[in-house]
């Protein structure tokens, strides 16, 4: 992996290394992103256990039953934090849940899929990629024959050759079509008399029936699947707020709704909004200004919308609903506006 310096001082993986660099990303995501939730996980873990001492002292008050009950409980504590989804994503299902307990606790909700509707644990935000790409580990030609309508093949060496290996093969050298098989099966050796002496050849048999006569001297390819990953960047959800509106003409005496629609929020939060151009008194009913509640999303798809209505006061008039600028919600990092004509 490489790094290209630039004059003014930054710096910039070369294209051709950022496979390399993603592959970092993924590679180090869990311990090095979420080093605090992970000792959080530890810590908690061993607090429960230091809670739970009790229940396998010797003179215990527990009967056998529940005292092995909660030696089961512990058992799982401890293996918690090899648990795929550790330490923020671990199935629901998979949390160990203490004698007596129905449910998570709501103290370790943190660390389960619930806690986190977002999915913002999931990943680094590196989609990997697994496939496998064909290798060239063979080429040579058949030594004994195979007619149409068969699936085996002889062959001289196996060495290269496993079960699930694509073979290639052509009528002859001069043929343009080209066909291939899978290897199903690996047989023994069998002494045979090729014509020109006796060698030992193993059969192979195919995925599929040959579909061209084949003979000694039939090129044939073998190819081993290898794996492969590729890296890609993914989008991480941001949070959003959008504003919409009822009507975008009002007078003396409408009702004015604003829709605040929020996604991907993952804490209940407060925002601060203002009717620009508007004074206390151009309302009936309703604020020029105060705070709108936006819920934490309870998915990374749902949309949560809140409303601010008001009502122009019946003598409002033309010359004051024409200042009515925008709408303006103040969000932590940006703010949101919409505009708002008159009449």
């Amino acid at each position: 992996m490489s790094t290209r310096i630039n004059l003014d001082g930054t710096s910039v993986f070369i294209e051709d290394d950022l496979q390399d660099f993603y592959k970092l990303q993924a590679d180090t995501f869990h311990w090095e992103t979420n080093p605090i939730q992970w000792q959080d996980l530890r810590d908690y873990r061993e607090t429960k256990l230091a809670q739970s001492d009790w229940t396998q002292v010797p003179d215990s008050p527990l009967d056998s039953t529940t005292k092995t009950a909660w030696a089961t409980y512990r058992t799982k504590l401890r293996d918690i934090p090899s648990n795929a989804g550790a330490p923020i994503q671990i199935p629901d299902a998979d949390w160990p849940l203490a004698p007596g307990e129905s449910s998570i606790p709501e103290d370790a909700v943190r660390f389960v899929k619930s806690g986190d509707p977002l999915g913002l644990g999931t990943t680094s935000w590196i989609e990997i990629n697994n496939y496998t790409t064909p290798n060239l580990v063979q080429q040579t030609g058949m030594l004994v024959g195979a007619g149409i309508g068969t699936n085996i093949i002889k062959v001289d060496d196996v060495t290269v050759l496993k079960v699930g290996d694509t073979i290639k093969y052509k009528e002859n050298e001069d043929a343009f079509q080209e066909y291939e098989t899978t290897v199903s099966s690996i047989g023994s050796s069998v002494a045979t008399n090729t014509g020109i002496g006796t060698v030992s050849l193993w059969s192979v048999s195919l995925g599929s029936t040959i579909s061209v006569g084949l003979d000694t001297g039939s090129p044939l390819q073998y190819f081993t699947p290898i794996s492969q990953s590729s890296y890609n960047l993914q989008e991480k959800p941001k949070k959003t707020v959008t504003l919409g509106l009822s009507t975008t003409i009002v007078d003396g005496g409408d009702s004015l709704d604003i829709t605040v629609s929020s996604k991907n929020v993952e804490d209940t939060e407060n925002l601060n909004y203002s009717i620009v151009g508007l004074v206390p008194s151009d309302l009936s009913s309703g604020s020029v200004s105060g705070t709108v509640q936006i819920l934490a999303s309870s998915d990374r798809d749902v949309i949560g919308v809140s409303t601010i209505s008001v009502t122009f006061a019946s003598n409002i008039s033309v010359a004051t609903t024409d200042s009515i600028v925008d709408v303006t919600i103040e969000i932590p990092s940006d703010s949101a506006t919409v505009g708002i004509s008159s009449i």
